[in-house]
């Protein structure tokens, strides 16, 4: 399966990557042609569901290593509350797992290596080490199945974990978070065919280092959801990071990032309105309110009675 290509500004801004997590799904787009798809499913089943009903061109899932070093998909440190056994994935083997189900889909918890098989020839695997056990067996993984061109693991700003994965191997797929100007530099300072996409949140994106991003032949990819107070609960803000230059837009509302990607750009009064919004002050006097909303609603559950 050939790698995202960064397709002309004219082209629309399409496609998609489902993220994989428990209990939270996020979207991913990359402009490509592509289609929208509903949230909420979980396990081997709904991630299969995605890809087919939505021609998904990436699935995000977040890895750990089991006591025995086996791979599984699952996004929190314990598993008490998204599924029906307790403790941590890293203090139970695999075969101690298999009565594990995820409390909102009823399905078992995903290994890696049933996501690559899914994945093979449809999409690319976005994947995330929640722990540094993960890394060498996830990588061996890749390179036993011949998915090298069809993975990339978030790196995060963890330079360390840069090096600990090019130590495994020099031609494994990797996303590096660039938080200052340092790490950007650091990134695209090391001639590195293989680091193929730098993420950046949203204070830190601009178009100059878009474009430098760009001119190394690397891709760009941004949080759309935490351009929002609400996280995108509404109304997504893929258009925003599309017309700025993003490649790669996270998203917690698939359908509204589907209709996004023929707008046209922002006016002047939606960029005021959405530079508005966005100041510390204005962000923080929403946490009030959201806050004060939240607390009222919960004291009125505890004053009516039970049913």
């Amino acid at each position: 399966m050939p790698w995202i290509p960064i397709p002309p500004r004219s082209m629309p801004r399409t496609g998609m990557h489902r993220a994989a997590r428990s209990m939270r799904w996020r979207s991913r787009w990359s402009r490509r042609t592509g289609a929208a798809f509903s949230r909420g499913r979980e396990g081997c089943i709904g991630i299969q569901r995605t890809v087919a009903e939505a021609d998904a061109d990436i699935i995000e899932v977040d890895l750990r290593a089991t006591l025995d070093q086996q791979v599984v998909v699952f996004h929190d440190r314990r598993m008490d509350h998204r599924s029906t056994c307790s403790g941590s994935v890293e203090s139970r083997r695999y075969e101690e797992l298999a009565a594990c189900h995820l409390r909102n889909a009823g399905a078992p918890l995903p290994r890696f290596s049933e996501i690559l098989a899914i994945a093979r020839g449809r999409a690319i695997v976005d994947a995330e080490f929640k722990t540094e056990a993960a890394i060498a067996p996830a990588i061996r993984m890749v390179i036993a199945t011949g998915a090298v061109n069809a993975v990339y693991f978030q790196l995060g700003s963890n330079r360390e974990r840069y090096r600990q994965v090019r130590a495994y191997s020099p031609d494994i797929n990797v996303q590096f978070k660039a938080t200052s100007d340092d790490d950007l530099d650091w990134a695209l300072s090391r001639g590195d065919a293989h680091l193929r996409i730098i993420e950046m949140d949203r204070d830190f994106l601009d178009a100059d280092r878009i474009a430098r991003v760009h001119a190394a032949g690397k891709l760009v990819s941004a949080n759309t959801w935490r351009y929002q107070y609400t996280e995108e609960r509404f109304s997504a803000s893929c258009a925003r990071a599309f017309h700025a230059g993003v490649d790669i837009a996270v998203t917690n509302n698939a359908a509204s990032c589907s209709r996004q990607r023929y707008e046209p750009p922002y006016s002047a009064l939606h960029e005021w309105a959405y530079r508005v919004a966005g100041r510390p002050h204005v962000r923080a006097l929403a946490r009030q309110v959201g806050s004060g909303v939240r607390d009222m609603g919960r004291q009125l559950r505890e004053r009516l009675p039970s049913p």
